[in-house]
């Protein structure tokens, strides 16, 4: 799917600001939106079948379903990008967007994998590297659909569209946040109210079902609804469209990336020392997870002399 770019836009080489990526957004959605709601419906589903089991307290098949749920949720996500960057794929509907996840499903864990172990060594470093990282590998997924890039060569492939875009994209990046969750929080607003005079199960007006007591917030099923309503049939999948302009738009501005100059073998050299850091970092710190509680019980139970004599 092509994104239509201005003649003034290409000579100025600038992103268009936020109120048109938005607009553009918003018309793919809605020419679409069989397609891209459709997508949502299952972790939808889900997410809400789990509400209804914790509510009853079903504690264990509740929190099982949840993490299904979060599973297909991720699925979905994939399925969006799928979509978004082939009209074929949007017309042939729900079906050929998870089919074309499956058919790729390698490839797109890995990227998945690669780019959260990338982002989590540039943190090990500092939080400010992590960050940056994580803004300039936000379209690998985009450069894998659209550019039929893998593995590390889709990441070094979003770092070069966005390494001299940096701020715009994260000022675009921050408007949409801000916007979506202004979104939902009227939309928590609008379910509590609904909460409060929609009969359910059989009560009527003060319906709530405590899904967090131990917490003293009474978070109502409706609410609870509503908010997982919103995530999968507007944030999350709004979240993709807009990254998915946004990447068509940087592709317009930027010439096609050549992946043996200097500067992108730099750039994947810096991905083989940041992955493996980031799994060192990992592994320290499921290490430190089960000793201190272990030192904690023992120091407890046989004291400090005793547990310094295992390590002597």
């Amino acid at each position: 799917m092509e994104t239509v770019i201005t003649e003034e836009e290409k000579g100025i080489l600038r992103l268009p600001p936020v109120g048109k990526i938005l607009s553009e957004s918003v018309t793919l959605y809605r020419m679409h939106a069989r397609t891209i709601a459709g997508i949502g419906v299952l972790p939808a589903l889900l997410g809400a079948m789990s509400i209804l089991l914790l509510a009853g307290g079903s504690t264990i098949p509740s929190t099982i379903l949840l993490v299904v749920a979060v599973i297909v949720g991720m699925f979905a996500r994939f399925a969006w990008a799928a979509s978004v960057t082939s009209e074929t794929v949007l017309n042939a509907g729900v079906g050929a967007a998870y089919r074309a996840v499956f058919a790729n499903i390698r490839s797109v864990a890995w990227i998945s994998i690669l780019t959260g172990l990338v982002i989590l060594g540039g943190l090990v470093l500092l939080v400010i590297p992590g960050i940056i990282v994580a803004v300039k590998l936000n379209f690998a997924l985009y450069a894998f659909f659209i550019e039929k890039k893998r593995g590390s060569d889709a990441l070094a492939t979003s770092w070069y569209y966005a390494r001299n875009s940096f701020w715009p994209i994260v000022w675009r990046l921050v408007c949409l946040g801000l916007i979506l969750s202004f979104i939902g929080i009227l939309v928590s607003i609008v379910g509590y109210l609904v909460s409060q005079v929609v009969p359910f199960g059989g009560e009527t007006a003060d319906f709530s079902m405590v899904l967090l007591r131990d917490s003293q917030q009474e978070i109502s099923v409706i609410s609870q609804f509503f908010q997982f309503a919103f995530n999968y049939f507007v944030s999350l999948p709004m979240s993709v469209i807009y990254g998915y302009i946004l990447y068509r738009h940087l592709q317009t501005m930027t010439p096609p990336p050549d992946m043996n100059s200097s500067d992108i073998l730099a750039f994947k050299k810096k991905i083989k020392i940041l992955a493996p850091l980031s799994i060192v970092a990992l592994l320290i710190a499921t290490f430190l997870a089960i000793l201190i509680p272990l030192l904690i019980v023992g120091v407890a139970s046989q004291g400090s002399a005793s547990v310094i004599g295992l390590f002597l």
